[in-house]
């Protein structure tokens, strides 16, 4: 019987994490590079280990998580504006930091951890997602902090990282959008182009701002985004 080849490529990262276990934490150097894993239900997922920090204490480690586009159900005429993706990218961005505080590990050092800026209160163009509707792919890029025991590697509690925790939150944020949550990504585009109009009628109106009907001004304090 043919051996499935796809099936074999999403098992072995895995397999090398175990195999790791114990080892020196060196031997994380050994991740870098592509490799492919699976959403709970299915979805391929491809995952490139751009840097892997050097030891616990070093900054943690860069990865990219992958997958088409068209598996969102979000419409691509959202991103054919003048403005660019910007609104879903910054949507998406703040979905996948609600999903990395609900799923991520509690045990520290030893189970390690996914990271990315957590977004204000403004919608920016950020890095941390990336939409290139040609190649029907959606990119997000976080920080991993790799298991560690001391300075050897706690490879189980790895492959259950990368290969259970980090797909789980792929598919939390960017697969499973039902109608509520493929809506919100609308308003989040539509009030952004509000904005951006608004913020373009300012100058030749002679005004320096605009609040809106029902705003809120005073927050808990100076550093509060509430």
């Amino acid at each position: 019987m043919a051996r499935d080849n796809h099936s074999d490529r999403k098992n072995e990262l895995r397999t090398t994490l175990t195999d790791l276990d114990g080892a020196g934490y060196g031997g994380y150097k050994r991740l870098r590079g592509t490799h492919r894993v699976a959403t709970p239900n299915g979805t391929p997922v491809t995952l490139s280990v751009d840097k892997v920090q050097s030891d616990p204490f070093a900054p943690p480690s860069l990865v990219q998580a992958s997958i088409p586009f068209s598996e969102t159900g979000i419409a691509t005429t959202l991103l054919d504006v003048d403005i660019s993706d910007i609104p879903v990218r910054d949507h998406l961005t703040r979905r996948i930091a609600s999903s990395l505080r609900e799923h991520n590990p509690s045990g520290g050092k030893g189970s390690g951890f996914l990271a990315m800026d957590t977004p204000g209160q403004q919608v920016l163009d950020r890095s941390s997602v990336v939409i290139s509707v040609p190649d029907d792919r959606v990119t997000v890029r976080l920080e991993v902090a790799l298991p560690a025991q001391g300075r050897r590697i706690r490879g189980r509690a790895a492959a259950a990282l990368l290969c259970e925790v980090l797909p789980t939150v792929v598919q939390d944020a960017l697969l499973d959008l039902d109608t509520d949550a493929l809506d919100a990504v609308e308003l989040a585009h539509e009030t952004y182009l509000d904005q951006e109009f608004l913020r373009g009628e300012l100058d030749h109106l002679g005004l320096v701002g605009f609040v809106a009907d029902g705003s809120v001004l005073p927050r808990a304090a100076g550093n509060s985004q509430h």
